[in-house]
């Protein structure tokens, strides 16, 4: 498998574990273990820092819990751990259908290796619940205000992996629609409000809704929302947001999420428990941090349950089936551990996280452009490849994935900074058309030439020859000092005339800039309408907004709207499939490897789909910022013009025949990871994909606009 060979150069930079040991707290040596100054230091230590590599957020915590192993180790903390554990053995094995290894794991009172990415999860979801400034929004409102953030940030986008936990899926920016449920569970968990989903019981669970416990407790109901059709569920009349009692009353405002009347008797309340989560010991934890930050790490699957079968009045159960023979089923409770490797804590050992990671990298697309100057593996010495890839993804890692972080943190201002540095690179006309480009082919080849040369000395048995040969390498690297100042960002350096662009920089542009302008574009319209959010927020709850903060946030929806027009200006979605497809269907066959080529084509398919989504997320963002400025007399032709253009793709066909032809092929029916990536991207074009959901998101939202 072509992932898998590039593991060894790319693990340090991309994948999501490092192999380290498990957790296995000790007494840390010169650490004061007063119980306030060693949760104070934990909250100092995990606080996340801009350079934090991708994949690597999680190992901050690792090593600052050994800081809480006094504390947890002594007499009264134990002894209170083990009491609760009395207290919910029965509920773990009878109700939430626990193993004893599960159990195990929960019971524990010292910390478990897996606690570290939990962890990490917990405190993502808190930066992104603060970044949104809802602390005195009433509860109905605030999940309202949540599941938004959750469909701006999470596009129903379903291939590859499934059952990815919230944070994976957070990072990855788009998830399917039980994956989207699972985030906007945890951020409402954040936000200590009760939530679960309603669920037709199935095998293979197609039809549910979230629901979320509203109300004060004498009055409690579940208001209604559908992670699919990324919309909140409303009365018939469209006069106010629906109840589950209001469903089940009136079946037919379910049709859309397609939810029938006789569907609507057999609903069920499911509860996502996350294993991690109902541990004792992540109470303690919860308590100590409250005197230095709000942050939910602990669940009562108990009380949880309680409220929400007051809440719903069905049959409510932990949504984990019982282990029978064989492997446990994965589930909410399970996801996580069954997603890491063994030696984070996890069960797996398919790669599952690793993969994860690579997948969040646009690799096919960038290195189809590579393959267009005849830049490849083949042609390359291994040395010179596996360096050229490492500074592929390094640039990835610090103008991608550590904004994506900041973005979702609220942490605006070094988002900007890094998107400062990002256009000399990105928005550079000389960088512009080079594929084309004469003069830029014959430096091309003289270089390869130099990296060839220098490469052939480098087994040479004279040592004195592989060291000149080890210079003039990094010579030929170490010259573009442009490059040299994107990847030094600890620096604070301004670009100047020494900064040299050489052939380097030029390759690199032919592999990313495109990518990279499309990605600038759409951050920046995703920024401006977060702050619009936010802004409008704020003045919602305002009692008597003044003029002047009316014309700002009217400013920042303007903003947004005219991002999101650049953005969809520059795709020119029907060019752009047109070159993908372009791509996938001249990947030349590797002798060496005879799966590279179907891999490399799904690839490209996977980057397409993508692109398709983001384009009419674009698309829905821009109508609803222009509907925050104008009002909504506009709003139904705008819909409709999305609408047609969905029912054009769809109809078009020329993806979809070429998804056909690659699933014939042999090399892609006999690797069973290939079949189901080819399986999901057939699914996106018929009835139940992707595409199909997002035009009843349309269709939705024009009959309540009308």
């Amino acid at each position: 498998m072509r992932h898998l060979l590039l593991l060894a150069i790319l693990l340090p930079l991309v994948v999501v574990g490092c192999g380290r040991d498990p957790v296995r707290p000790a007494k840390p040596k010169n650490v004061s273990i007063e119980k306030g100054d060693a949760f104070r230091r934990f909250v100092d230590s995990v606080r996340y820092h801009e350079h934090t590599t991708a994949g690597e957020e999680w190992t901050r915590f690792r090593s600052a819990l050994d800081l809480l192993s006094g504390h947890f180790a002594s007499a009264d903390v134990v002894k209170s751990a083990r009491e609760q554990s009395a207290e919910q053995r029965l509920f773990l094995k009878s109700e939430a259908d626990l193993t004893e290894d599960e159990i195990a794991e929960v019971e524990s009172t010292t910390f478990r290796s897996a606690d570290a990415h939990y962890l990490d999860e917990c405190f993502l979801l808190n930066e992104a619940l603060r970044s949104l400034e809802l602390d005195e929004t009433p509860s109905e409102q605030r999940a309202e205000d949540i599941f938004r953030w959750m469909t701006r940030n999470v596009l129903l986008h379903e291939q590859g992996d499934s059952w990815t936990p919230p944070a994976f899926t957070l990072r990855r920016g788009r998830g399917s629609a039980i994956e989207r449920a699972l985030v906007f569970l945890a951020m409402l968990r954040q936000a200590r409000i009760d939530g679960c989903l309603i669920v037709l019981p199935e095998k293979d669970v197609k039809h549910f809704l979230v629901g979320v416990v509203a109300g004060d407790e004498k009055s409690s109901r579940l208001r209604l929302f559908d992670t699919r059709l990324g919309l909140a569920i409303w009365t018939k009349d469209g006069q106010r947001p629906a109840s589950l009692h209001d469903a089940l009353a009136e079946p037919t405002i379910l049709s859309a999420s397609q939810i029938t009347a006789d569907h609507a008797k057999k609903l069920e309340a499911w509860l996502v428990c996350p294993l991690y989560a109902m541990a004792p010991r992540m109470a303690e934890l919860q308590k100590g941090l409250s005197r230095h930050l709000a942050v939910t790490t602990h669940l009562r699957a108990m009380d949880l349950a309680k409220n929400v079968r007051t809440a719903s009045g069905l049959s409510t159960k932990v949504w984990n089936p019982r282990k029978e023979a064989g492997a446990a089923e994965n589930s909410p409770t399970r996801c996580l551990r069954m997603f890491l490797p063994k030696q984070e804590g996890g069960v797996d050992e398919s790669h599952r996280a690793t993969l994860a990671g690579l997948a969040r990298l646009p690799l096919a697309d960038i290195f189809a452009n590579y393959a267009e100057i005849q830049f490849t593996d083949r042609l390359l010495p291994p040395t010179a490849h596996a360096i050229m890839t490492n500074i592929t993804v390094s640039l990835l890692n610090k103008y991608e994935l550590q904004p994506r972080e900041m973005f979702l943190r609220g942490q605006f201002d070094p988002l900007l900074r890094r998107f400062e540095r990002l256009q000399a690179f990105a928005q550079d006309e000389s960088l512009f058309g080079l594929v084309d480009n004469e003069q830029f082919r014959t430096d091309l080849r003289e270089w390869q030439k130099q990296l060839i040369d220098a490469n052939a000395n480098a087994s040479h048995e004279d040592p004195k020859m592989r060291a000149k040969a080890q210079q003039d390498m990094q010579a030929l690297w170490n010259r573009d000092q442009f490059i040299g100042w994107m990847l030094a960002l600890d620096k604070e350096e301004r670009l100047e005339k020494k900064h040299e662009k050489t052939v380097l920089t030029k390759v690199l542009a032919v592999g990313m800039r495109e990518h990279f302008e499309a990605e600038l574009l759409y951050v920046q319209a995703a920024l401006h309408q977060e702050k619009a959010e936010v802004a409008q927020s704020l003045l919602r709850r305002q009692q008597a907004a003044n003029a002047a903060a009316k014309l700002r946030v009217q400013e920042d929806w303007d903003r947004a709207a005219s991002g999101w027009r650049f953005y969809v200006e520059r795709v020119a979605i029907e060019s752009a499939i047109e070159r993908i497809l372009r791509k996938a269907r001249a990947v030349v066959p590797n002798p060496k490897n005879p799966f590279d080529q179907i891999d490399r084509q799904i690839g490209l398919l996977e980057t397409l789909h993508l692109t398709i989504h983001k384009y009419f997320h674009a698309k829905l963002a821009q109508v609803e910022c222009l509907e925050r400025m104008e009002g909504a007399k506009g709003t139904p032709a705008r819909l409709r013009a999305i609408q047609a253009e969905i029912e054009t793709l769809l109809k078009n066909g020329a993806v979809a025949a070429d998804i056909k032809t690659l699933s014939q092929d042999r090399f892609a029916k006999e690797q069973p990871r290939n079949q189901k990536r080819l399986t999901l991207l057939a699914r996106d074009w018929g009835d139940a994909g992707n595409l199909a959901w997002i035009k009843r998101h349309v269709e939705h939202r024009l009959a309540k606009a009308s």
